[in-house]
């Protein structure tokens, strides 16, 4: 019994996938528990309002196409048609990039006040706009990597990111508080860009696979169906949970605000886990599938195997919750405890209907998968605003289980009549 667990290709990919994650996890620990002491609850919601427009703002400049710089690399097999691929994607993300910098600078004082209110930090916003091409490069240089299987790069290179992340903390945040949290934000791709050149220019010369003549129109066309369903979710996640927090911190406080970015930080910790392993294991068998038993047996599979171990963790969360908050936080912040039960129980819904947003983009689904997660966020969005007013925060948390209730119902009932 024990041979066969070992053997089993999900507890291998589930093992080798922890290294990493239990890195990150650590890393980013030490990050929010000196932002915890060093910004306090006002100062970690500007925080997180910068990164969520971080998030609005690659999901923009890259185009959404993480899924398909993987799948494009992983099925060339030859240096002239990497050449192709490659050169591609290079102009098509270095054309988004200018874009995106045009249109920021061209309405930055809206950007300004929309992400910090009244405070200044418009530079730091016209900063990551301009770094953006840069960014980029290493967007594209980790997913051609990814698709090309070169897993042990890949790692090394995210593993010297969370270390670079750690001390860049260290120095930032308590020498600069604020200022220096949102600055390691823009910094650390850039340097990482430099290091992950320098770690595969043997195994890779990248900029050989770059010229204007390889770029192929084929290959745009093909990448529309991944970017279009990857910039909706990409896009009007970050932007819901901006209007989330300004929702909040209108009608409640700044601290309220503050308590809901908190506990938004800590669920990401963890449900990085479980969507790494839906990205590593779970996607890449049903992208490789078109027959409904054979989807079925990998939803089972999910079922079985996957959700008993997100039960238990998320269960093992709100058992020693006091403990994680003291551990990423202060105990200024153990008033999170009032509503982390509910944002554990949102997450476990979430859990069960992730499986089937991936079958939907493995499928190509993508009218059903926008109209989904249209449906999902904007009930989350419409629900906050109706409860808000009578439940206070709860009713934020009530608001966000409907929706990813509603989520699980309508991706279920399109994986049944999807046959």
């Amino acid at each position: 019994m024990n041979i066969k667990f070992f053997k089993d290709s999900f507890y291998k990919v589930l093992g080798f996938n922890s290294i990493s994650i239990v890195l990150k996890i650590i890393m980013g620990l030490v990050s929010t528990k000196l932002s915890s002491i060093y910004l306090g609850l006002q100062g970690i919601n500007t925080l997180e309002n910068f990164r969520n427009f971080t998030s609005l703002s690659d999901s923009f400049s890259q185009f959404g196409l993480q899924n398909g710089i993987v799948k494009y690399s992983a099925t060339s097999h030859s240096i002239k048609q990497d050449q192709k691929v490659i050169s591609t994607i290079f102009f098509l993300l270095l054309v988004t990039s200018f874009i995106f910098i045009f249109l920021i600078i061209l309405n930055i004082n809206y950007v300004k006040f929309y992400i910090f209110g009244n405070q200044s930090f418009g530079f730091l916003v016209i900063a990551y706009a301009l770094l953006s091409p840069f960014a980029n490069l290493q967007f594209l240089l980790l997913n051609y990597l990814q698709g090309k299987q070169g897993h042990k790069f890949v790692i090394l290179i995210n593993s010297i990111g969370y270390v670079l992340n750690i001390i860049l903390s260290f120095y930032l945040i308590i020498n600069y508080h604020l200022i220096g949290a949102m600055i390691q934000l823009i910094v650390v791709p850039i340097i990482l860009m430099i290091i992950s050149l320098f770690i595969i220019h043997k195994k890779v010369v990248f900029f050989n696979l770059i010229s204007i003549h390889y770029v192929n129109f084929s290959v745009i066309k093909g990448l529309l169906v991944f970017s279009l369903m990857n910039l909706v979710s990409g896009a009007l996640t970050p932007l819901s949970f901006i209007f989330i927090r300004y929702l909040v911190q209108s009608n409640l406080s700044a601290d309220e605000a503050g308590v809901w970015s908190s506990i938004v930080r800590i669920s990401v910790f963890y449900m990085t886990f479980v969507s790494s392993i839906c990205n590593l294991y779970f996607y890449p068998k049903l992208s490789k599938t078109e027959i409904f038993s054979e989807y079925k047996a990998i939803i089972a599979e999910y079922y079985r195997k996957f959700i008993p171990i997100v039960f238990l963790g998320l269960l093992l969360c709100f058992v020693l919750q006091k403990v994680v908050i003291l551990l990423i936080y202060t105990e200024d912040f153990l008033i999170l405890r009032d509503y982390f039960y509910l944002q554990l129980i949102a997450d476990f819904v979430k859990s069960l209907s992730l499986i089937f947003g991936y079958l939907l983009i493995a499928k190509k689904k993508i009218w059903q998968f926008i109209l989904f997660e249209i449906i999902s966020l904007g009930s989350y969005c419409l629900g906050s605003y109706i409860f808000i007013e009578y439940l206070k925060l709860d009713g934020v948390y009530y608001s966000l289980i409907g929706s990813l209730l509603i989520y699980f119902t309508v991706t279920y009932l399109a994986y049944r009549y999807n046959k």
